[in-house]
C-alpha cells in the first residue's frame, strides 16, 4: 500500500503488518481523517469477504475488527486439521 503526502507531493509505500487480503468490489471511507475503514469485497475473482478492517492513517497500521472463521486468510494460516467449519461468533460492541 502507498500513502501520499499532498504535502510534499510525494509518494511513500507503508510496510504494515496484518494487513487484509487483496480485494475489489469492496467499500471504503475515510473516518475523521484518521482512519481508512474497508469492508468485504471479492478476493481471487470467486471469493466474496464479509470482513471490515480499519487502517489507522496516524500509525500506519491495520486493525481487523471482524472477519468470518473461515474466511480465506484465515484458511491460508490453518492446517488443514484446524478449520473450523462452524459459524462466526457474533460480534458485541461496546456503546
Amino acid at each position: 500500500m502507498w500513502k501520499f503526502n499532498f504535502e510534499t507531493n510525494k509518494w511513500t509505500e507503508i510496510q504494515a503488518i496484518d494487513e487484509p487480503l487483496p480485494r475489489s468490489g469492496h467499500t471504503a471511507s475515510i473516518y475523521k481523517d484518521h482512519f481508512m475503514i474497508i469492508y468485504g469485497g471479492i478476493y481471487e475473482i470467486t471469493k466474496e469477504l464479509n470482513d471490515m478492517h480499519i487502517f489507522d492513517l496516524k500509525k500506519d497500521r491495520w486493525i481487523c475488527l471482524f472477519e468470518e472463521i473461515n474466511s480465506p486468510k484465515k484458511m491460508q494460516e490453518a492446517s488443514p486439521d484446524k478449520v473450523s467449519l462452524g459459524k462466526s461468533p457474533t460480534l458485541k460492541m461496546k456503546h
